[in-house]
């Protein structure tokens, strides 16, 4: 079964110490461009047909679907930012855009956003 296909509302996460946390990515949390300088142009990029894939450049912004029993820091809803290996190297993953879900430990998480008006 795939991540996507899970009924959010009753799964239960049970990984690493049943730390896991389900989410859902829904932006990038960086705008802006990528600019390769000048001295890492040519025999030290790759030379493939396409450009290498940047998975540090995922969506970092996510929405916390489901927690496992002995997560404490976020809650279901929470718009948490997943920056690092979380992001890069999720427990699971399926697809890597806007919407896709990703299983990864409360420690991946570095902080919850706080969208309310100042």
């Amino acid at each position: 079964m795939r991540l996507n296909e899970i009924d959010a509302a009753g799964f239960l996460p049970i990984g690493d110490k049943k730390k896991a946390v389900l989410v859902e990515r829904i932006g990038k949390g960086y705008e802006g461009r990528l600019i390769i300088p000048n001295a890492a142009e040519g025999a030290s990029m790759s030379s493939g047909e396409a450009p290498p894939v940047l998975t540090h450049f995922l969506p970092k912004k996510c929405r916390v679907l489901a927690i496992g029993p002995k997560v404490f820091g976020v809650k279901v809803g929470d718009i948490v930012e997943v920056p690092g290996a979380g992001n890069c190297y999720a427990d699971y993953e399926d697809g890597q855009g806007d919407g896709s879900r990703v299983l990864i430990r409360e420690g991946d998480i570095a902080g919850i956003w706080n969208e309310s008006p100042a």
